[in-house]
């Protein structure tokens, strides 16, 4: 009869108790997500819709605020316009009468003494009232006669064309000249009488004076 075959040992494997299952490492907890920033353009959005709903008030108050404008000053005049000549209140008033009202001392007497003297020289020479002083004219003004406190102006249009004594004519215009006389002594005739047969001469040949070539 057979033995019964010995049971065989229990491996190593088999006898050792299984080590325990490690306990999983509890789940971290999930950080809670952030809100992202609101956009640019959103904010600006924002921003736009409500400045769009500010009260109407303050458009008005902004209108109230806002200081006038200031009127634009007048164009001045273009070149090419036309100027129209001032004309003086004076105009048109006899000889006598302005010389009553504006040289009654002395001044009067070398005026009168001037205007004979220039009537004798040049007879078909027209004289009147211009620019506020007698001015006799041919073919245009030739030559002027001012009242002034001090002194009696004799002057001409085309005075710097005169031939005349070193220091008798003064100015430093481009045309005209004077004479300043400072009594009715002053007024000699072999000192002007050249000078107003000049100014006749090339007013007769030139034409007028203040008119541009």
């Amino acid at each position: 009869m057979k033995k019964p075959s010995p049971t065989p040992k229990a491996t190593a494997s088999s006898t050792k108790k299984s080590a325990p299952a490690k306990k999983s490492a509890p789940a971290k907890k999930s950080a809670p997500a952030k809100s992202a920033p609101a956009k640019p353009e959103a904010t600006a959005k924002a921003t736009t819709s409500a400045k769009k709903a500010a009260p109407a008030k303050a458009a008005a108050t902004a209108k109230a605020t806002t200081p006038a404008k200031k009127p634009a000053p007048a164009k001045a005049p273009s070149p090419g316009a036309r100027m129209v000549a001032k004309v003086s209140p004076l105009a048109g008033m006899e000889i006598e009468a302005y010389i009553a009202a504006k040289a009654p001392g002395w001044q009067g007497e070398a005026i009168r003494a001037l205007l004979a003297m220039t009537k004798e020289i040049a007879p078909d020479a027209e004289v009147a009232i211009k620019w506020g002083q007698p001015v006799f004219s041919i073919r245009g003004p030739m030559i002027f006669i001012k009242p002034n406190k001090a002194h009696v102006t004799f002057g001409f249009w085309r005075g710097a064309e005169l031939d005349a004594a070193a220091g008798l004519l003064e100015g430093d215009g481009d045309l005209m000249r004077h004479v300043k006389l400072s009594s009715v002594t002053a007024v000699r005739k072999e000192v002007l009488a050249p000078l107003i047969v000049q100014a006749v001469k090339l007013n007769r040949e030139k034409g007028d004076p203040t008119k541009r070539k």
